[in-house]
């Protein structure tokens, strides 16, 4: 099945914990079951869940990335450069969400568990899930200005 990402509907808002109501249970299931079984490095163009996460990271929706990304996180091999990636970015979306919420020691925690994950993930490999490493650093740049 190929799908567009641009066509997957964004929330309607973002989830703040402590501050708005959670989405419905199982309300990104029609996404994360489009997770291949494993996740790799060379398949993520092609990887739906992965680029619906980065969309939702990008347009805001921090805690919806987080869980998008984690159904792609946990098919990623153990130890391996895709799962420390994936790893990272979700601690990108975390600690997004976290300055949002104004918990700026959380964020920071976050940030450096986010680099210490994406300095692991490119040890062997200049492009890891299409991206190279100042891609991701740029886009840890955007979205954790602390």
């Amino acid at each position: 099945m190929n799908k567009d990402v641009s066509e997957i509907e964004l929330p309607l808002h973002a989830h703040l914990p402590g501050e708005n109501a959670r989405h419905p249970e199982g309300f990104l299931d029609h996404v994360i079951d489009l997770a291949p079984n494993i996740t790799l490095s060379n398949d993520a163009l092609g990887n739906i869940p992965f680029q619906y996460g980065l969309r939702l990271l990008e347009q805001g929706f921090y805690w919806e990335s987080h869980e998008v990304l984690e159904a792609v996180w946990m098919n990623a091999v153990p130890n391996s450069k895709e799962r420390h990636l994936l790893q990272g970015i979700i601690h990108v979306a975390n600690a997004s969400l976290k300055l949002r919420l104004k918990r700026l020691n959380a964020a920071q925690r976050l940030k450096v568990l986010a680099e210490d994950c994406i300095a692991r993930a490119y040890v062997h490999d200049d492009v890891n899930m299409g991206f190279s490493k100042s891609d991701v650093e740029q886009l840890c740049k955007k979205h954790m200005k602390i």
